[in-house]
């Protein structure tokens, strides 16, 4: 699924480059695109950063410069209601994103990663958003955001719940959630944003409470109208 769309964000930055008047005898067609090539792997990356993933990997046919700056990027941004064209959802178009996002995760060559964030219809299964989630957390992923729509409760990968690198967690759909037996859970998220569908009351009691370093949170509960109450309780020292 790679593009070979350049967004409008990236093309504005290279057309005001090429908008520069080119020295005497400088070709100028390939004046703006040679100044930001010569520009350090650490820069571009940076610049790439701001785009979602698969812009970012289709500047790889610009030139043999930009081949492989992707691989480098600390940001990786995964958007299946982007990638995918509006009333293309199929069960081949979501393995091609799904491919895509694998592809990516695989040939990207940093050791840390600040954002993983990834938006898509659905996920095959627990398993292979393990396999993605587990890459960003052995890369030390400073932020993580996930959000998989029309899915059933999915599994949230054990390795998010002990993760030290971790500051910034959105959670953006229905996961199943489980404290874990250590009583400590993200032990350094400072900012929570987790969506809760039907949550029984003993989640709610913990799960909070074993924050030990959340400063901020927001919070979606969806409840019943029928049976039990629910008693949502926010118990913690270092909320602000």
């Amino acid at each position: 699924m790679r593009s070979v769309h350049i967004s409008a964000s990236l093309y504005r930055c290279l057309s005001i480059v090429r908008a520069e008047k080119p020295r005497p005898g400088a070709a100028s067609n390939a004046f703006g695109l040679c100044r930001i090539s010569s520009l350090t792997d650490s820069v571009l990356c940076n610049i790439l950063s701001f785009l979602p993933t698969d812009n970012a990997v289709g500047t790889s046919i610009l030139s043999s410069r930009w081949r492989h700056v992707w691989t480098s990027l600390h940001t990786l941004l995964f958007d299946a209601t982007v990638c995918i064209r509006q009333g293309d959802f199929t069960d081949v178009t979501m393995e091609r994103f799904e491919m895509f996002v694998i592809s990516v995760v695989l040939r990207t060559e940093p050791s840390n990663v600040q954002k993983f964030s990834l938006h898509s219809y659905r996920v095959s299964g627990s398993s292979r958003l393990k396999e993605w989630v587990s890459s960003a957390v052995m890369r030390d992923v400073r932020e993580l955001e996930l959000n998989i729509e029309n899915q059933q409760r999915l599994e949230l990968p054990e390795s998010i719940y002990s993760c030290r690198s971790l500051q910034v967690l959105k959670l953006d759909s229905d996961f199943d959630i489980a404290v874990p037996g250590s009583g400590i859970c993200f032990p350094n998220v400072k900012f929570l944003r987790v969506s809760l569908q039907y949550p029984e009351n003993k989640l709610t009691e913990k799960l909070f409470s074993s924050c030990p370093s959340i400063e901020e949170l927001w919070l979606k509960v969806y409840l019943k109208y029928d049976g039990p109450a629910t008693n949502l309780i926010i118990s913690s020292s270092t909320l602000k």
